[in-house]
């Protein structure tokens, strides 16, 4: 996919790759139109069309255009209901016959299908045309997971909410769960309710308030976590649960909002953050990717060299969750290839992402399909798109391939 600088169209460019071989180029937006980056494909599953989307989720309008390979192209349909809005999306359900799903968050809207014949180029679709209704999340959803909580939910007392008093119930909960974890779970989800004198906060609120007042109980909040990662995968197996345990809200791992203050509170923290990462379902819990990883970036920024580190190994995350980026990679989806050209040179830069790319490998928990060899070609097609990046690419082919992995 890409943009033809004489005209300033779109196109997608089809190809095979046993042989390698172009097919076809699909014109997508023709015509000096203002546009945004082509971030994600999806094809119908008889792959005679297929679905684009434009734009990231900081562009605050995302859009979507049918293409069939006979050349036809449907109007750039937009949403109404979340103009202005910088929501992350993602296509659903592209195979119904009669309307194509379309997923905001925890939300879905529809394209009718004979829309896509309308000969306009483009159509803004309103908030009583789009058929909204609420998603049902990957894991356990708010309301079951709430009544199934009401009957016992664990309870942690603060006598106050001073740091003192806040880390010493941490400083329990902590305990807890380093020797009985599974005394704490209802299913497959871990929901707290913090009792701060005599009222009643929720998981999130109660970390939300942490992060909000700066409350100094960092170190804390960090040997919660970390005794949670230590604990958590054995659990996982003997319970036979599917890669992760759920949080309090739809959509959210055990222990994100206490994971989200401390990135707040410390923005090295990123450490721990890795590991959360790594430890997690990533076809289906998407929070960490979006919302804490987009509110992380959006008030720390990209620092220092163990910070692009991170965004290094971030991308590879991504990758490993099986998600596509078609916007120019997932080096570029946070800024950080930009960043990287501000504050390390090329030679430095090809280190840092061989040294992430090593360890990567030699993480057996990480499960990845992957193997090293693919893994480097992905970023390397993201360092192609700018001329810093080709200048670590150069750097990079100093060094010799690494082994075959596994595929």
């Amino acid at each position: 996919m890409g943009d033809d600088p004489r005209h300033r169209a779109q196109a997608v460019e089809l190809w095979t790759t046993e042989p390698v071989a172009h097919v076809a180029t699909l014109v997508a937006r023709p015509g000096p139109v203002p546009h945004r980056a082509m971030t994600e494909v999806a094809w119908e599953p008889d792959e005679r069309a297929l679905w684009v989307k434009y734009g990231f989720f900081w562009d605050q309008n995302t859009e979507f255009q049918r293409i069939g390979l006979d050349g036809a192209r449907s109007p750039v349909f937009a949403f109404g209901r979340y103009a202005g809005a910088k929501a992350v999306s993602t296509f659903g359900d592209v195979a119904d016959a009669e309307r194509v799903e379309i997923r905001f968050y925890s939300d879905a809207v529809f394209i009718p299908r004979p829309w896509c014949a309308d000969p306009g180029p483009a159509r803004l679709i309103a908030q009583d045309e789009d058929g909204y209704r609420p998603l049902a999340s990957a894991g356990p959803s708010a309301s079951a997971v709430g009544r199934f909580l009401a009957r016992s939910l664990p309870v942690v007392t603060v006598a106050d909410f001073s740091a003192a008093a806040i880390a010493e119930s941490l400083g329990w909960l902590t305990g807890q769960i380093r020797t009985d974890l599974a005394a704490l779970l209802r299913s497959d989800a871990l929901a707290l309710t913090f009792r701060v004198g005599r009222k009643a906060l929720t998981e999130p609120a109660f970390f939300a308030r942490i992060a909000r007042e700066r409350i100094a109980v960092a170190p804390v909040l960090r040997e919660l976590l970390t005794t949670y990662l230590e604990v958590q995968p054995a659990l996982v197996a003997a319970n036979n649960l599917y890669r992760q345990i759920w949080g309090p809200e739809d959509d959210q791992g055990a222990l994100a909002p206490a994971m989200q203050a401390l990135l707040h509170l410390d923005p090295a923290a990123h450490d721990v953050f890795r590991d959360y990462l790594a430890q997690r379902d990533g076809e289906h819990e998407h929070y960490s990717t979006t919302v804490m990883m987009q509110t992380y970036i959006a008030a720390t920024g990209w620092r220092d060299r163990a910070m692009i580190g991170f965004g290094v190994y971030f991308a590879l995350i991504r990758y490993r969750d099986g998600v596509i980026s078609l916007g120019g990679g997932f080096l570029e989806e946070h800024g950080v290839l930009d960043a990287a050209e501000g504050l390390l040179d090329p030679a430095d830069f090809a280190v840092l992402i061989r040294e992430e790319l090593d360890g990567f490998a030699a993480r057996p928990d990480l499960d990845c399909r992957l193997g090293p060899d693919a893994l480097s070609r992905e970023l390397r097609a993201s360092l192609a798109t700018t001329a810093y990046g080709r200048r670590v690419l150069a750097a990079l082919a100093d060094r010799p391939a690494a082994p075959p992995g596994p595929t």
